[in-house]
């Protein structure tokens, strides 16, 4: 009988252990973990663009920059010439990773650097040349994909670092507005890097002086929203980011036929996302957190 007892109590041992072996893998799963993609820049001479302006909120608008407080032209390098000149776009129609344009500007990426050029709807002005963006030592000659809508500037830096200017109204592009900068709260966050498996992503920022009513029936008086839409590796899936919510990949845009349908490409500007089907196939949907009717908390800015 003691052996038995024995034999029973080693059986429910091991039986425990083995039970204990598969569930905690399991519970690890549930643990909270913080994903490799969010983080302030590895390189040491970028982290004093986390006290960049883009972002930062004060009573009446955003914060100056030390152009601003001058009148001066801030960020306008000197104009391009010789056979780069010549080879820059005189208009950009579509948007791409080398090229872009906001309300002001049109953007062009060459070799790590930014060019701009004062333009309406991505279109030249007449007599304005494209100059060199005076871009942080850090950033200068490293940047790697750009993107622009209205009066807001994204660049992935180094490691798909993800680096924002705001332009502010005035259409100021002073270096020391680059940050880095992202997420909660409110543009203060930790930074993040760009998913290594998004296939397209474009810049979107919406402001209106008009109120509108979300799909929740809240009615909002926007401030501007900030949203990066990201098409990812099955090319079906869809998600976006903004400034002021938590970096992670947990806020989607469902895609046509239900996000079913196979996408060659993606754009986005005013909170409307434009996508392509691998058929040829032209979708646009208005979408981004408040629209969706998931912000609760600024109802009315």
């Amino acid at each position: 009988m003691l052996l038995r007892r024995t034999a029973l109590a080693v059986t429910a041992v091991t039986v425990t252990a083995a039970l204990l072996a598969g569930i905690a893998p399991a519970l690890a799963d549930l643990e909270p973990a913080v994903p490799s993609s969010v983080g302030p820049p590895s390189e040491p001479e970028c982290l004093p663009l986390g006290a960049g302006t883009t972002g930062v909120l004060l009573v009446g608008g955003q914060a100056p920059s030390g152009d601003q407080l001058t009148g001066q032209p801030g960020g306008m390098g000197e104009p391009v010439t010789g056979d780069l000149a010549h080879r820059l776009p005189n208009r950009i129609v579509f948007k791409d990773a080398r090229h872009t344009f906001s309300n002001d500007y049109a953007f062009a990426l060459r070799q790590g650097r930014i060019y701009v050029r004062r333009a309406l709807v991505g279109v030249g002005l007449a007599g304005e040349p494209w100059r060199r963006l005076e871009l942080p030592t850090c950033l200068d000659g490293r940047v790697q994909e750009i993107s622009a809508d209205h009066s807001l500037l994204i660049a992935l830096g180094p490691g798909r670092q993800v680096y924002s200017h705001d332009m502010a109204a005035s259409g100021d592009l002073s270096p020391e507005r680059w940050t880095w900068r992202w997420g909660p709260y409110f543009w203060t966050g930790s930074g993040m890097r760009l998913y290594g498996d998004v296939r397209a992503w474009s810049t979107s920022e919406f402001t209106s002086a008009e109120r509108f009513r979300d799909s929740a029936g809240r009615t909002h008086s926007p401030i501007g929203v900030a949203t990066v839409y990201l098409l990812r590796g099955d090319r079906r899936r869809i998600t976006y980011l903004d400034p002021w919510l938590p970096q992670d990949e947990s806020r989607e845009v469902c895609g046509p036929q239900r996000g079913t349908l196979p996408l060659a490409g993606l754009s986005g500007s005013g909170s409307t996302v434009f996508v392509v089907g691998a058929g040829g196939e032209l979708f646009t949907r208005l979408y981004d957190f408040d629209v969706s009717g998931a912000n609760t908390v600024f109802g009315d800015y």
